[in-house]
């Protein structure tokens, strides 16, 4: 299977990243309900043969926001930028659902294999 990107570049199902580089990645964070990555961090692609590790972006979804946020305010302090890194788990979930995609971005998050974005 292979498909085709706006750029011109194809890539196939073997060209993505083992399942243990997201394993571990994912092994940081509290449990999830399900996870997405995407991005040239998961389709390795033409032009990052010896450029610096690609950005990965990942989507992560959870059951219950305020209690992960509380979990992994614990776990993972440094995800969040001030003034959320002071807040609650329940704080982190309000501002969550303030927006109307209910998400939170968490940008340049750094797990020693990769920069990621959630």
């Amino acid at each position: 299977v292979s498909t085709q990107s706006t750029g011109g570049e194809y890539w196939t199902m073997a060209q993505l990243q083992p399942k243990s580089f997201f394993t571990k990645i994912l092994r940081r964070f509290p449990p999830l309900e399900f996870s997405v990555a995407y991005g040239s961090g998961v389709f390795l692609q033409k032009g990052y043969d010896n450029a610096p590790a690609p950005q990965l972006d990942m989507i992560l979804g959870v059951r219950d926001p305020a209690r992960w946020h509380n979990k992994n305010l614990d776990m993972n302090p440094t995800d969040y930028a001030w003034p959320l890194s002071w807040c609650t788990g329940g704080m982190v979930a309000a501002v969550q659902d303030f927006g109307g995609a209910h998400m939170l971005y968490h940008p340049y998050i750094d797990v020693s294999l990769s920069l990621i974005h959630i």
